[in-house]
């Protein structure tokens, strides 16, 4: 039970502390209260880590006692890097609104999280595809429920439960490999699965990540806060990540991993591009979040577990520290350098292993379209955190200092995993690949600072070039979001609508009864003739 602690902690800290929050304390205490009790978590997890404790194994759970699949949850060493990431994400969010207080709503805000924090948890626990199933469903009801409460927008309504929809379709992939594999009896690692198996496995992965159908239409423009909306951002990825590290990849890659792998090659750089030009750092999260997500796509196929966690503490670090950024100093210059050389993969590094899955030997050209996708990332990783912010003048030094700390945290927690994690990884030793990646980028900011890019972009057949590109992108969105495919089913399903309408107000109607009587006589013609000869 003592892997199950965090859970309970989390869910019981959420109810005292909405409790005490409306009814006992101010909204300083009520943040002191919420700040304590999810760093509690943090140390607690650390804990877990050096005991290791066994899991919780559910036999006989259905009540009629039909079934004999088994509900198992336990962390391994590899599951525990996702949810340490994940509550540390949550102290980091906590820590930050220090200096968004004044927003209101906070108290929803904090308890929000920490039960999105305990379901996320609770999937990453799970060891079999039953639990997997069980736990994806429930993050998917409780992700709907928070937008569709917290946001009164009829379009938005319709994103949510479009990609509600998207994800239960990616769960029950997972469900037809419990039907046609007879899986009862075996954890998700230790199971062996066929080829039709190990597709239905990467199709719903890939459904609920957003590779096929890309969902950033659906959720790019969703109005919710930096610290509930990247918590509830987070969540449903983490979880497949944590998922897919369980699963034995394909040795060979047949047609359909194939098609796969070049979709989601597609969205790694297409999310990169358009996480660089976005706007701002909440609306081009959806494209952070889509770029990483092909990127871990890849790295499975290619059979690079460890460059999957690499690559999700990229994603969470830095995104984490970008998406909860909203406050400028002089000195947070040397914190964007440090958090990016740390991020960059040299040898002995916390993310090292990611150039594993990313660089082929020997380097082939779909490897330079990473490393440009990874190098368009961390631009727009320093793009939006060095981006003039206006502070609140109305903020204290104590909260200031808190917030530091949040973002601190962040940056150290992938040096913490690596305590344990070094002998996994000190064999990874790449050197070009960081090397070239930061070359890459200092070439990039120097042309941008010089503002030869502008004189480049005024040439007549570089404009030519780039509206020709944006075409194609604009196609390419509309052929790979399937957007296409929702119009004609919304369509199908009006013209049905107006159908049954036609029929309903024809037999409401004044001669509604002579209707009814008429196709009351058809049809019993029809039967008299069958049975007349």
């Amino acid at each position: 039970m003592l892997t199950l602690i965090p859970i309970f902690l989390l869910i019981l800290f959420a109810v005292i502390i909405q409790f005490l929050g409306r009814y006992r304390l101010t909204i300083g205490s009520t943040w002191l209260a919420t700040a304590g009790s999810v760093l509690l978590v943090w140390f607690y997890m650390i804990i877990l880590r050096v005991l290791m404790p066994s899991g919780v194994t559910i036999e006989n759970w259905y009540p009629l006692g039909i079934g004999t699949d088994l509900l198992v949850y336990q962390f391994s060493p590899r599951t525990w890097v996702f949810a340490f990431l994940l509550v540390s994400l949550l102290v980091a969010v906590i820590f930050t609104d220090t200096i968004r207080l004044n927003q209101g709503n906070n108290l929803t805000t904090w308890t929000g999280s920490m039960v999105l924090t305990a379901v996320g948890l609770f999937s990453i626990l799970s060891q079999t595809l039953l639990a997997v199933i069980i736990t994806w469903s429930i993050i998917d009801v409780v992700e709907i429920g928070i937008l569709t409460k917290i946001i009164d927008h009829k379009k938005i309504h319709y994103a949510a439960v479009v990609e509600f929809s998207t994800r239960v379709a990616g769960t029950l992939m997972i469900i037809s490999v419990v039907v046609i594999s007879n899986i009862h009896h075996l954890t998700i690692e230790a199971s062996a699965y066929s080829a039709m198996s190990l597709s239905l496995i990467l199709s719903g992965s890939v459904l609920r990540l957003g590779v096929l159908p890309m969902h950033v239409p659906f959720t790019a423009n969703l109005p919710v806060r930096r610290s509930l909306g990247t918590i509830l951002r987070f969540v449903a990825p983490i979880s497949v990540f944590s998922f897919l590290s369980q699963i034995q990849p394909p040795k060979t890659l047949d047609i359909f991993s194939t098609i796969i792998f070049l979709f989601a090659l597609v969205a790694a750089l297409y999310g990169a591009i358009k996480w660089l030009i976005s706007q701002n750092e909440l609306i081009g999260r959806p494209y952070w979040m889509l770029a990483f997500s092909g990127l871990v796509i890849i790295t499975f196929l290619r059979g690079q577990i460890e460059s999957m966690i690499a690559l999700s503490m990229i994603m969470i670090v830095c995104g984490g520290a970008v998406f909860l950024h909203s406050s400028s100093s002089r000195y947070f210059f040397i914190y964007v350098i440090f958090l990016v050389i740390s991020m960059a993969g040299f040898p002995y590094t916390p993310v090292t292993s990611a150039w594993v899955g990313l660089l082929s030997a020997p380097i082939k050209a779909l490897d330079f379209i990473l490393i440009i996708s990874l190098c368009l990332l961390f631009l727009g990783v320093i793009r939006h955190l060095l981006r003039i912010q206006h502070p609140d003048p109305a903020i204290e030094r104590w909260m200031k200092m808190f917030y530091a700390i949040g973002l601190i945290l962040l940056f150290i927690v992938p040096w913490l995993t690596l305590i344990w994690r070094f002998k996994d990884i000190r064999s990874f030793i790449f050197w070009y690949g960081p090397v070239l990646l930061l070359i890459m980028i200092a070439s990039l900011l120097i042309f941008r600072k010089s503002k030869i890019d502008r004189k480049i972009l005024e040439l007549s057949y570089v404009r030519k070039a780039i509206g020709h590109i944006g075409f194609i992108g604009k196609y390419l969105e509309i052929v790979f979001t399937f957007d296409w495919l929702f119009r004609l089913l919304r369509k199908i399903y009006e013209i049905l609508f107006r159908i049954m309408q036609f029929f309903i107000s024809t037999l409401e109607g004044d001669g509604g009864l002579l209707w009814a009587l008429l196709f009351l006589a058809l049809l019993a013609s029809v039967i008299i003739g069958d049975r007349i000869p």
